[in-house]
């Protein structure tokens, strides 16, 4: 069942609507509906969220402060890809913390538009070090088992590539499923600053692949 709704919107609203919809080639109507459908999917966890306030609160008051938290959280959040310098080619995925451990673990994955050979990275920030694991997925299927055999010596004998002298510890393993294997490198620095950028582990491990006769 379908029911119509209509607004009565001010001409100025309605400017800023069609400008907010046209910047992603949208109608106002489908950004009407989109906005819809996300406050429909969210509605339990937006009620909750009226619990925070020990005064009685209004929606738009809750809708504003959603809005800025996820803006400033999101505004730090996209601060590590920018860091490893791949802002842009990674979303984030998981986000986790411990206030009293001080500790903190982002998970993001590559978009469609990388061309890196990271799939995904994932970045702990703890007491006493700062780590990042860089992953790349191989397909069985896709590799010969010469080539899975040769990249297992691979990784026991290389050089330290360049822009990796500042770690603290440097660690490079397989993880081996059924249908997937998982390449996985680990850097553990003092401070953010010291980590290598995605782009450098990336071509570590393109030198790896090659190696391997693998990509």
């Amino acid at each position: 069942m379908v029911k119509k709704l209509s607004l009565n919107i001010s001409d100025e609203k309605y400017e800023e609507l069609a400008l907010l919809s046209g910047f992603y080639k949208q109608d106002v109507k489908q950004m009407i509906d989109s906005a819809m459908d996300v406050l429909s999917a969210n509605r339990r966890w937006l009620i909750s969220l009226s619990e925070e306030y020990k005064a009685p609160v209004d929606f738009d008051r809750v809708l504003r402060d959603v809005f800025w938290l996820a803006g400033s959280s999101m505004y730090f959040f996209y601060k590590i890809p920018e860091k490893l310098g791949v802002k842009g080619l990674f979303r984030l995925d998981d986000f986790d913390f411990d206030l009293d451990e001080d500790y903190f673990m982002f998970a993001y994955s590559a978009l469609s538009g990388s061309n890196l050979l990271v799939d995904a990275f994932y970045v702990w920030l703890e007491r006493g070090g700062k780590t990042l694991s860089a992953h790349s997925i191989i397909e069985v299927n896709e590799v010969d088992k010469r080539s899975l055999d040769k990249l297992k010596e691979a990784i026991k004998d290389f050089d330290t590539p360049e822009g990796f002298q500042e770690l603290e510890e440097f660690n490079v393993e397989i993880e081996e499923e059924e249908e997937f294997w998982t390449l996985k490198v680990d850097c553990v620095v003092e401070t953010l600053d010291y980590l290598p950028s995605i782009r450098q582990v990336s071509r570590f491990l393109r030198q790896i692949f090659k190696k391997a006769g693998i990509r």
